[in-house]
């Protein structure tokens, strides 16, 4: 019976109907809401923020099939993976958000996918911590920081960009092994895959 009244709503939905909208938020939104918390770093989740995802991303949801996208999709297996991948891309782009809000006050290693410095100076932002920064520091923290966002906005693998974002906040492969439901071993191995990604990219910079 489930099924069907989902089934039912999405096709209400395509044809207008907001009434199915709100019954599709009301029925996902616990699930969508469980999923972001399961992804958004404790160090970056404020209170409300995996509401605020989950709304967004099922806003979203509602909005493109209303405008005819997805329409491949009539059944509640097909919906929920399409809300998954939604919900994924809005919990990551939240977390590159407040990640950048940080990244000014030295607070993240957000460059450290480039590795240390040659002159011996320790990788990513710590090297500018503290409250004050020393005169021309402003400038290379910037271009630190339009170097990495350039690089990750190249990438086109959403897994990479995921472990990208978590390892600038140095969370564990572990964490990072159960919010991609894989093992350690390859979250080591895409981790590999992004570090040659990111040394090619700055040779080609170069």
């Amino acid at each position: 019976m489930a099924d069907e009244s989902v089934t039912r709503w999405i096709d209400d939905l395509k044809a207008g109907d907001r009434d199915a909208a709100t019954k599709i938020v009301d029925r996902y939104f616990l699930r969508v809401m469980q999923l972001v918390q399961r992804r958004l770093p404790p160090r970056v989740r404020r209170a409300g923020d995996e509401e605020d995802v989950a709304l967004s991303a099922l806003n979203s949801l509602v909005g493109r099939m209303e405008e005819g996208q997805f329409e491949g999709v009539v059944c509640r297996d097909e919906l929920w993976r399409v809300l998954v991948t939604i919900s994924r891309r809005k919990a990551a782009t939240h977390i590159e958000r407040e990640t950048a809000q940080k990244r000014g006050a030295g607070n993240v290693r957000g460059d450290s996918i480039f590795g240390d410095d040659p002159a011996g100076e320790p990788p990513g932002f710590e090297r500018f911590a503290g409250n004050q920064v020393e005169p021309g520091a402003e400038l290379e923290l910037r271009e630190t920081v339009e170097r990495m966002v350039g690089f990750l906005q190249g990438l086109d693998d959403q897994a990479l960009l995921d472990i990208a974002i978590w390892k600038s906040l140095d969370m564990p492969d572990t964490w990072i092994a159960e919010q991609l439901d894989c093992s350690t071993k390859t979250v080591e191995r895409k981790r590999r895959r992004l570090r040659e990604k990111a040394l090619l990219w700055a040779e080609q910079e170069q």
